[in-house]
């Protein structure tokens, strides 16, 4: 759709062209002057695209800024510079190959509003805006500009988090040479095992919307490979997407109660997935999706020398399956609640996910199955102070002979955010997990990954759990280096989990604490450095005094 679009691109560093090159039939729109080109905040606020709807598309100009803004003082420095000279820009045609509208097209406002937030979801580029840049003979040329970030990245790794320490060092491009493909290659190392892993991802191969991804990790306890090749649903009015992937690991699993160890095994684990989907695209404010595939999963499991109890039995099922998707077309834009000072794209509707298998004793199964996954998120928005989200999912079997689910996870999740202002947030969260009929690598943990930070992961375990948490944001406007940006946080967690009908229950766990937040302005979005310090209320006498976190999260 997009290879037709009538394209002009600059450097960032190159002028715009002059209204007069279109000749006396030219009106200014956009003044330069006025707005700078990396203001994408101001831009939005005054380049209104509403009043143009309706009218045909003339030329459309891409313009790709550099990572560093050489007119801000603060970022005019030598380094800097030579960074943006060494810095190879996001290339046209992988930017136009993502617009959802050409020339000659009737503009759209959705189209257009859409296409901002496909670009805007890219791991390469921190902004996207597209605004009306001039009138030309009953026409309206638009300027598209995107902002790179910088996408080579050595560097080494460090976190800790549920008492487990993680180093590494790692080489990664997520930009090839502007191509949008990506690499890396990292060394990683923590209390359980080592490993060497590799990336190889291809986007938008040979023009086209499908890509590509390799994957392979040589650990010191088994190896991980997977691969996929997906044409995606990547618009919301696309009609149609096919893909497969596959995924194989082996590991050494170790399962902890409280703070110690009580088994270990081999835990192998095989997917292997296939599906076509199809869809009648944009229908109103509504897209329903139709999904057909072929699964496989196999978790094979056997002793090691650490092994002290009994290991579960081998699951496997291979089944066809068939899934619905509905998404409500309800975006908004807000800054500083996942990360600080970014553009966020937050949907307000409703999404509903549900996929339904079934493999049967004919397809070689040792049992015949049901196989059910679904997702549901909505959000509300009331007036400009509050948002509240609501979420609920199910992952699970269901066993023909004893009649029951296995193996089945049903969970809720609801949360509000007050924006009390510009810089200050309220977050009140709430999850809740039911299991049934568990296996032992399936039992439901408080680890550091569902919300408890004062203990350690596993040390309560079972069919049930719940986390409620409230925590004060400081999204700060301190720009260290104009490199880095800082927030801060002060929590409290309160969590259980137990397993139904045993006797001495869980206690209810409590624990407080404060937080940093670090997030690159100039480097990987998605990635936001959580440095915590926590304190548990009680139970004290078995675990540490306190519980400190540093990893990086896709959240504040």
């Amino acid at each position: 759709m997009c290879c037709l679009t009538l394209l002009y691109s600059f450097s960032g560093f190159a002028q715009l062209p002059q209204i007069t090159e279109g000749g006396d039939k030219c009106q200014a729109i956009f003044q330069e002057s006025e707005t700078s080109l990396f203001d994408f905040t101001g831009m939005s606020e005054k380049y209104s695209l509403e009043e143009y709807e309706g009218m045909p598309i003339g030329k459309v100009f891409i313009e790709s800024l550099p990572v560093f803004n050489e007119d801000d003082p603060d970022e005019d420095y030598f380094i800097y510079r030579l960074l943006n000279k060494i810095h190879v820009l996001t290339r046209t045609d992988v930017i136009s190959n993502q617009l959802l509208f050409n020339s000659g097209d009737t503009l759209q406002v959705d189209k257009l509003e859409e296409s901002e937030r496909i670009l805007r979801n890219n791991p390469y580029l921190i902004d996207a805006r597209i605004i009306p840049f001039r009138k030309c003979d009953e026409k309206i040329d638009l300027l598209v500009i995107t902002r790179d970030i910088w996408t080579l990245e050595p560097g080494v790794k460090f976190s800790h988090t549920d008492g487990n320490s993680r180093m590494g060092i790692e080489l990664s491009d997520n930009n090839i040479l502007g191509t949008g493909n990506r690499f890396s290659v990292s060394y990683n190392k923590d209390d359980d095992r080592s490993s060497i892993d590799y990336l190889v991802g291809a986007h938008q191969m040979f023009g086209s919307h499908v890509d590509a991804t390799v994957r392979y990790g040589d650990t010191s306890d088994g190896e991980r490979k997977s691969f996929s090749l997906e044409r995606p649903f990547y618009a919301l009015d696309t009609r149609w997407a096919a893909g497969g992937d596959l995924f194989e690991s082996s590991r050494e699993d170790s399962i902890k109660s409280g703070s110690e160890e009580t088994n270990s095994y081999r835990h192998e684990v095989n997917t292997y997935n296939l599906y076509f989907g199809l869809s009648d695209g944009l229908q109103g404010d509504d897209v329903k999706r139709w999904y057909y595939g072929l699964t496989k999963e196999e978790d094979l499991f056997s002793p090691i020398s650490a092994t002290e109890d009994e290991i579960p039995e081998d699951r496997m099922l291979l089944y066809p399956w068939v899934a619905y998707e509905r998404i409500e077309n309800l975006f908004a834009t807000y800054r500083n609640l996942h990360y600080i000072e970014t553009t966020e794209d937050v949907s307000l509707g409703k999404h509903i996910y549900l996929k339904l298998g079934y493999g049967g004793q004919l397809l070689d199964n040792d049992r015949s199955q049901g196989r059910y996954e679904g997702n549901y998120s909505d959000a509300y928005s009331f007036g400009e102070h509050h948002l509240f989200f609501v979420g609920a999912h199910m992952d699970g079997y269901w066993d023909e002979q004893s009649g029951a689910p296995e193996n089945s996870i049903f969970g809720t999740n609801l949360s509000y955010i007050h924006l009390t202002d510009e810089r200050h947030r309220w977050f009140f969260g709430f999850k809740a997990d039911i299991g049934s009929h568990l296996d032992e690598d399936k039992e439901l943990t408080l680890n550091n990954g569902f919300g408890m930070r004062g203990f350690p992961g596993g040390y309560e375990r079972g069919n049930r759990r719940f986390v409620a948490t409230v925590e004060r944001r400081f999204y700060s406007g301190t720009h260290i280096f104009n490199l880095f940006r800082v927030g801060n946080v002060f929590f409290l967690d309160v969590g259980r989990a137990w397993q139904t009908g045993e006797t001495g229950d869980s206690p209810i766990l409590f624990d407080v604490g404060v937080g940093m937040r670090l997030i690159s302005s100039k480097a990987r979005t998605g990635n936001v450095v959580h440095l915590d310090l926590a304190v548990p209320l009680n139970e004290r006498a078995n675990v540490d005094s306190f519980q400190w976190t540093l990893k990086a999260y896709n959240t504040f």
